[in-house]
């Protein structure tokens, strides 16, 4: 009985790892933006890599441009940073200076994600509008 019961929890958790999990990502936010910022996936662009770690260079108008051709579904951790002149990144913690990601399709039918930067009043003030 015991192994029938190891055997059912070892299949169970084979099936439950990695099926809904994403690389992490990290967006490097020009210093001081404060806005929504829009992913647009599907586009001519680069996406920087480091290591295992995606990287997206935010424009200082918020958008970011990938040839990426998809949403990520599933589960990962993002960093988002504020980046200055110099290089020096400072992290930006979500439900702090990140808020309200999501994502879906625009009127042309392209894939996005968009968050928020700034403060929770800035962002309760400020609505999304599509780009």
């Amino acid at each position: 009985m015991r192994k029938i019961t190891a055997l059912i929890l070892i299949l169970f958790l084979a099936g439950c790892v990695q099926d809904d999990q994403t690389e992490e990502r990290s967006f490097l936010i020009p210093a001081g933006y404060v806005g929504w910022v829009t992913v647009e996936y599907s586009q001519q662009g680069t996406q920087v890599q480091q290591g295992r770690n995606n990287t997206y260079e935010v424009s200082n108008k918020g958008l970011v441009r990938t040839s990426q051709s998809q949403i990520h579904e599933g589960w990962a951790t993002n960093h988002f940073y504020y980046v200055d002149d110099t290089g020096k990144k400072t992290r930006l913690q979500q439900g702090k200076m990140i808020h309200g990601p999501s994502s879906g399709q625009e009127s042309n039918h392209e894939s996005v994600e968009y968050f928020f930067v700034g403060t929770e009043e800035q962002y309760s003030k400020i609505e999304y509008v599509p780009k």
